[in-house]
Order: C-alpha cells, then structure tokens, then sequence
C-alpha cells in the first residue's frame, strides 16, 4: 500500500524519484528491524494493542496497518482473527488472553498516562503479564498510519518488546 500510494502521489505531484526514494528508506528501516529480531531468534510478544474504551476497549484487528506494524515489530496481536483495522472486545476475552505486553496509542483527549493508569487499576487486566511485568509502550497515533512515521512505530515497538535484539 505504501509503495503504491506514494508512487502515486509522486507522480502525480511530479517527483517520482523522490517519491521512490522515501518509499525505498521506509521500507529499508522496517526491514532493518525485523532482519534484526530474525538474526536474534526472536518469537513474537503477544500484545494487546489499546487505542481506547473503557467500557468496551477497542483494540487493532488482523488486518491493516496496525498489524503490519505489529508483524515487523515482533508484537503478536492478540486480536489477530479481526478482520477489520480495529475492533471493539471485552476485558474478559482480554483476560483469557493474557497479554504479554500491551502497545498504547497515544492520541486524543484521553493521555497515554491516563490510559495506562486506567488499565493498571483495572481489575482483569491488572492480572495480565503485561501489567504485572510493567511492558507498556506508548506510539503516537500520527505514528501509526501508513506514512513515513510507521517506520518509528516499528522501531520503538520492537526496541521496547526485544531490546536484547538491539544490543540492550
């Protein structure tokens, strides 16, 4: 999709090589990390992506942007079986499935801060290894869209699950 739309927009805006150049360094750091966690033997975290809810916390799904990062990050969605960018569950499924770390998204009026403290006092998820082992990453929304940005989401996802992978 990425390469696709900004070729498109290259070509329309005539600058093609440069369009073909920003697609060609995006593409390369996202590579760049997953040859990364592939050289260290890396399996995937499983991972509860949370964008918002409280009564009903919405979530990334199968498909989509969101799980193509999550695919190159070495974050396992728990909600890989959505077959929709994102999706609406309970926090029962989200006990059943006991994530391993969860990916905040960062936007709104609602700060990442809030949101975190919101599910670290939430009963169900208080008993997630996510939660009692504290592996929470916070990802700008703007971050997480198909753009130049997504490398970062990419980046800092992986870095924080698999920092051994990066020498730390």
């Amino acid at each position: 999709m990425l390469e696709t739309d900004f070729s498109q927009r290259g070509r329309v805006l005539g600058v093609e090589e440069g369009a073909q150049q920003l697609t060609d360094r995006i593409v390369d750091r996202i590579e760049s990390v997953r040859a990364t966690l592939d050289k260290a033997g890396v399996t995937g975290t499983p991972t509860f992506f949370y964008d918002s809810g409280e009564a009903e916390p919405m979530t990334i799904g199968g498909v989509g942007i969101g799980q193509l990062i999550g695919e190159y990050a070495g974050a396992d969605n728990i909600f890989i079986e959505g077959d929709r960018p994102y999706l609406k569950t309970t926090w029962e499924i989200l006990g059943e499935r006991r994530p391993e770390a969860i990916v905040v998204l960062d936007y709104g009026a609602t700060s990442a801060e809030d949101k975190i403290e919101y599910l670290r006092n939430q009963p169900i998820m208080a008993t997630t290894p996510a939660i009692r082992d504290d592996r929470i990453v916070v990802v700008p929304l703007a971050d997480f869209f198909e753009s130049s940005r997504m490398a970062t989401s990419v980046e800092t996802i992986a870095r924080e699950l698999h920092p051994d992978a990066f020498g730390g």
